[in-house]
Formats: C-alpha cells, structure tokens, sequence
C-alpha cells in the first residue's frame, strides 16, 4: 500500500530529528513507527488482560475458611493503620 501523508512543517521537522538521532532514513523511521502503532494492541485489550489476571489472583486466593479470612482481615487492618500512622499528610489514606 503506498500512503502519501500531508505534514505540518513543525511534524515533520520532529520525525527528522528522531529519524536523524536514530540514524535511520527519515521513511525508514516513518514506516517503523506506523508498523508499530497498527500492531500495538489497543487500550481495551490491555485493560481486558488486567481484568483476566486480577480475576485468576482473586480465584486463586478464594477462601471460606473463616480462620484464613480472620487473618487477612488482621493483617489488612494492621497495614492500613500502618500507612495512616506513617505518611506525609494528616489526612487517614485508609479511613
């Protein structure tokens, strides 16, 4: 596919330069970051990805054992008393 591209002098004095800084031909560099930008995947793929590995952590650390969530419960309120007793402002980060 051939693409001709209308650019504002300021764009295209910038992809020279890093074209330039990276020693690459000017269409080179142009072609590059394209291909690199059509084949990044796009923002909710991304976010979809965190979804599925916070769901596979969640899974993973299921539990009804009412010993094991007493114990998280202790641990979380001694972290967040720690948190709020130890930074900068004077405003609790765990109310």
């Amino acid at each position: 596919m051939t693409l001709n591209i209308a650019l504002s002098p300021q764009i295209e004095a910038g992809l020279r330069q890093k074209a330039a800084a990276l020693g690459e031909p000017v269409d080179a560099y142009a072609l590059r970051v394209l291909e690199q930008a059509a084949t990044a995947p796009s923002a909710s793929q991304i976010d979809q990805s965190t979804v599925d590995l916070l769901r596979c952590w969640n899974a993973e650390d299921a539990t009804v054992d009412a010993g094991e969530i007493a114990s998280r419960q202790r641990e979380w309120d001694e972290f967040a008393a720690s948190i709020n007793a130890h930074h900068s402002s004077n405003r609790n980060i765990y109310p």
